[in-house]
């Protein structure tokens, strides 16, 4: 996936020529470039992509020509190929052990399908598919290393497996209640072609999708976004098949009871925490022999307690949240909560603030001439919402490290050296937005209407959040081997 599209535009800028830098396209529709320029404009050189490669060209004579490929299987000796091709073509990668037994089962069942063509025949093994359980059936339809994958598009289509759908923007005890889409809603997806584990995040919210959906739901996606191995799920790529599988709603179904359970009094004993007795109650143990055997399901939660906030109770830590780096930072929030916070008080409070981490997706405007203040509108992205920040004008005299009057004395100065050196350091401020991604704190009040960036970090500590959100996620995209139930609970904990 390419880079989205971010140039500096001065709307007060009234040069013929202005100076543009191209990048790649953005995921915000909003997007309007910004692009600085002055009156003289002559003085900025074209620029041109060079190849990386500057060695020169090799002398090694030409490798030999490829072994001729070995002989196909004719589809009369092999009835099962065309139908196995025929469903690949749809993005449905079922294991070659099943399919064969499906179609065996259903030539003894009669229905005339012997008699239907190649498209029938998948038709009806595809209905079947819909009702399996795809740990078992797929035998893998997605790229290898998904989770390895980072600013990338996988064009499709795939047909998954989604395991669990849980509403990440809600607290752990709400997590599991029916939720419309809407800018509260957040949905995290596990899902699995068989072969691998692979989350998704509603990037934007799909009306189709349901946080009560069955479990072994089956979607189709393609044309999607790939973000350090998260899948960026908005309705355009993807498109809701149905199905279900009855072991794996029935444990969706005694998790959800568990964790909806109302509160109870004080317990003289401590119990465990809310997520592990969740997980504990959709994989019950199995007695053998008078010995309690855990599902291989349970036990990557159940005896991991580094997952699980190191053995301390989750919904604690979602109403009295900390950092886990000592210090007394305040946690991040979500733009989407802020701004209903803020719905809520604004006829109490003068102003609220909050953190959130979140991605830099265009520039709407951007004055400095003829001006004492820096005026900077942005569009922002944090997963729960897009909306337009002003950035503070003490952030964008940092970054350029000039005010105004000084920017707009450089750039209408005789000296060519002097305007390309002005030109030079707004193009790294340029290059800042563009690259952005990372903590910003946020106030909003009612002067300006929209919220204002008082402070821009960018990256994200190893001890942060984010972070800790990453190592959970390469913990349950583990490669799976064939044999291995691939249906572990999705972690809970905020």
């Amino acid at each position: 996936m390419r880079r989205r599209v971010l140039r500096l535009q001065s709307s007060d800028d009234e040069a013929e020529n202005p100076i543009t830098r191209e990048s790649s396209q953005t995921l915000n529709p909003h997007d309007i470039p910004l692009e600085i320029s002055s009156s003289d404009s002559d003085v900025v050189e074209d620029f041109v992509d060079v190849s990386d490669n500057l060695s020169p060209p090799s002398s090694s004579p030409p490798p030999p020509p490829p072994p001729p490929p070995p002989p196909t299987v004719r589809s009369d000796d092999d009835p099962v190929r065309p139908i196995d091709d025929h469903l690949r073509r749809f993005g449905v990668g079922a294991r070659r052990e099943w399919l064969d037994a499906c179609v065996a089962g259903l030539a003894a069942g009669g229905a005339g399908f012997e008699g239907m063509d190649v498209s029938g025949k998948a038709r009806m093994c595809f209905e079947q598919f819909l009702v399996s359980d795809v740990n078992f059936s797929g035998g893998g339809v997605l790229p290898a290393n998904v989770e390895g994958m980072h600013m990338a598009e996988m064009e499709g289509p795939f047909v998954l497996q989604v395991d669990e759908i849980v509403n990440i923007s809600a607290s752990l005890r709400d997590r599991y209640h029916d939720a419309g889409a809407g800018f509260k809603r957040c949905l995290k997806l596990l899902m699995t072609d068989g072969a691998q584990r692979v989350y998704g995040m509603e990037y934007r919210h799909i009306r189709e999708l349901e946080v009560l959906a069955p479990a072994g739901l089956k979607i189709a996606i393609r044309n999607v976004h790939v973000r350090r191995g998260l899948l960026l799920l908005v309705p355009e790529v993807v498109e809701v098949l149905g199905g279900r599988v009855e072991d794996l709603d029935a444990a969706r179904q005694r998790l959800v009871n568990e964790v909806n359970k109302p509160p109870r009094g004080k317990r003289k004993q401590p119990m465990p925490p809310l997520s592990k007795r969740a997980s504990l109650a959709a994989w019950p143990s199995n007695t053998v022999n008078g010995v309690s055997q855990v599902n291989v399901s349970v036990s990557h939660h159940a005896d991991n307690n580094h997952l699980l906030g190191q053995g301390f109770d989750m919904a604690d830590e979602f109403e009295n949240p900390i950092n886990r780096d000592g210090d007394n930072e305040e946690p991040f929030t979500y733009l989407a909560l802020l701004m209903a916070k803020w719905k809520r008080q604004k006829d109490t409070v003068p102003f609220i603030q909050g953190k959130i981490k979140c991605i830099l997706t265009g520039v709407k405007v951007f004055h400095f001439k003829q001006r004492t203040a820096y005026e900077l509108r942005v569009y922002i992205d944090d997963g729960s919402l897009i909306s337009e920040v002003l950035i503070d004008h003490n952030i964008v005299q940092k970054g350029i490290g000039h005010s105004p009057e000084e920017v707009n004395v450089a750039l209408s100065s005789s000296d060519r050296e002097v305007v390309k050196a002005m030109k030079e350091k707004m193009r790294n401020f340029q290059a800042f937005l563009a690259a952005f991604e990372g903590s910003v704190l946020l106030e909003i009040n009612g002067d300006p209407g929209i919220p204002v960036a008082l402070e821009m970090n960018q990256g994200c500590s190893a001890s942060s959040d984010a972070w800790l959100l990453l190592k959970r996620l390469k913990f349950f995209t583990a490669p799976q081997t064939p044999q291995q139930r691939c249906i572990d609970t999705m972690d809970i904990s905020p």
